[in-house]
This record gives structure tokens, sequence and C-alpha cells, in this order.
């Protein structure tokens, strides 16, 4: 049986801030609504969804760490233009874009400290 992801989840601490954040870095609305969860329908077919933090059962363990949302993008051109973009919105870049072992990157946070990673895998 094969089993394929349909949605990832990020627990958030301000839905209306995390949602704000997410419309402008993705270019789009939420798809689904509420006070305390939205999600935006990738045209991957997948789901990136927030959901606060305090209404998650069983409740989250603050010491557990968070995990990172990779976008892969076809060149280091794609790289730098998504850096200089990103840097413009006033996104918190904590990895300025470089060549690691795996491909041309850089990281930023999200407004709940969630790791967002812009990459191309290719060498040039």
């Amino acid at each position: 049986m094969l089993l394929e992801p349909s949605v990832i989840v990020f627990y958030v601490h301000d839905i209306q801030v995390s949602r704000e954040f997410y419309q402008s870095l993705l270019g789009m609305l939420p798809d689904k609504n509420s006070p305390d969860f939205c999600s935006f329908k990738l045209s991957s077919g997948m789901s990136f969804a927030l959901k606060a933090n305090y209404n998650i059962i069983p409740p989250v363990d603050s010491t557990q760490g968070n995990g990172e949302l990779a976008f892969t993008v076809g060149s280091n051109k794609k790289v730098d233009e998504l850096f200089a973009l990103w840097q413009s919105m006033r996104v918190d870049i904590i990895l300025p874009t470089q060549q690691i072992s795996f491909g041309y990157t850089f990281v930023a946070h999200d407004p709940d400290g969630n790791r967002l990673r812009v990459v191309s895998l290719r060498s040039s």
C-alpha cells in the first residue's frame, strides 16, 4: 500500500498573523478558513494548513522541534529572485543564499519560527 501525505500542518501561535504571512508568501488565499484553522490548496493537490496551537488534541509539547517547509525551484537564479523578494517582504532570513551539499539555498523563519527553505537542486 502506497501512503502519500495530503496535508502539511504547522501549529501556530497567532492564526491571523500566520494566515496573512502565508497569503503574502504563497500569493494565494486560503481555501478553508476558521478562527483557529486555515488551509491553502496547492497546485500539486496537497494542502498546506495552519492550526492554532491552543486548540490541538493532544496538546503540543513545546520542547519538540519544529520542521521545515521546503520549496524546490528550477534554478539558482530563481533562488536569488525569491531571496530578494522575501527580503523586500521583511521575511526573517536566517541563512542567506549559499551553495551547500545538496543545492543552492536560503532559509527563513515564519512568524512562529518554522523554517522555510528555498532550494535549487541544480549545480548552476
